[in-house]
């Protein structure tokens, strides 16, 4: 069954979302991370043919509308429940990935008898504040958007394709990078999350409280993590940020699993899509 895009609104916004299948009885609910979209989850999707599922994209992202205002969790968890309840999904399964995670953790937090599992990948258990010699400033340093001015949808794209990281090239990861941005007719672009707005959500990232947080948690969760060596200096430094935190998560979410993506990118939904889909739906399965 072929993925069908919808619009609804909710909170005063449109919302861009993409689904298959009618079952409201279990239905998996995909989160992407920050600045990507709803189209991060085809290729997983792709093998998961026998699931109902709706990936969206959050306010800000995507083809979803982008107001300004509020961009902290309390904003995209009413959106994320709002979503829910308009479809009538009963005991959905939450998946976020990377600060999609860090959504899916608070709604599950907030709503522990409305949600039948958790899947975090590779988000939903940072804690960058506790990191030695921690500050804000350099936080918002490292992780703020990239400037694309002047730069070609075509160039990235073969930058994407030279770095072999993502396998065989196809429409539906192409599509999917693509979908992260805005492109002129001169194939120039620029992000589809306004650097304002960006810088909202990073903040938001950097004040959550995720000790607080696992102690609410009563679904199964699913902890799905990526490592990999690597010559970047920066991804060195996440993947030790990572390789302390998961674990915390794991010891302090009662019902908890941990999976590590070996030689795995952060974007596992695009290098690993089968090998997720299976996971996803291995972990579905056991639910009550």
């Amino acid at each position: 069954m072929l993925l069908q895009d919808a619009i609804t609104h909710i909170n005063d916004i449109g919302i861009h979302y993409r689904y298959k299948g009618t079952s409201v009885s279990q239905c998996l609910v995909f989160l992407h991370g920050l600045a990507s979209t709803c189209r991060i989850w085809d290729k997983t999707i792709e093998h998961l043919p026998d699931l109902s599922v709706i990936s969206v994209d959050q306010r800000g992202h995507g083809e979803t509308q982008k107001p300004q205002g509020d961009y902290g969790f309390k904003t995209f968890v009413k959106d994320l429940h709002g979503l829910i309840e308009s479809h009538e999904i009963s005991r959905p399964v939450v998946i976020g990935h990377s600060w999609g995670g860090c959504v899916a953790i608070e709604y599950a937090a907030q709503y522990p008898n409305r949600i039948a599992g958790l899947v975090l990948l590779d988000g939903g258990f940072y804690d960058f504040q506790n990191e030695p010699g921690a500050n804000w400033e350099d936080l918002a340093m490292k992780l703020a958007p990239p400037d694309f001015t002047g730069v070609n949808i075509s160039t990235l794209l073969d930058r994407v394709k030279a770095g072999g990281v993502f396998g065989t090239w196809d429409e539906t990861l192409e599509s999917s990078i693509k979908s992260n941005f805005l492109i002129d007719q001169g194939g120039f672009f620029k992000a589809r999350l306004d650097r304002v707005n960006h810088m909202k959500i990073l903040k938001a990232i950097w004040n959550q409280d995720v000790a607080s947080l696992y102690r609410k948690i009563e679904c199964p969760t699913l902890i799905v993590a990526a490592r990999r060596n690597s010559d970047d200096d920066k991804e060195n430094n996440f993947i030790r940020h990572k390789m302390r935190t998961v674990p915390i998560a794991g010891a302090n979410i009662t019902k908890s699993e941990i999976v590590w993506f070996e030689d795995s990118v952060h974007d596992i939904p695009l290098q690993h899509p089968k090998i997720l889909a299976d996971c996803i739906a291995d972990f579905a399965s056991k639910l009550e």
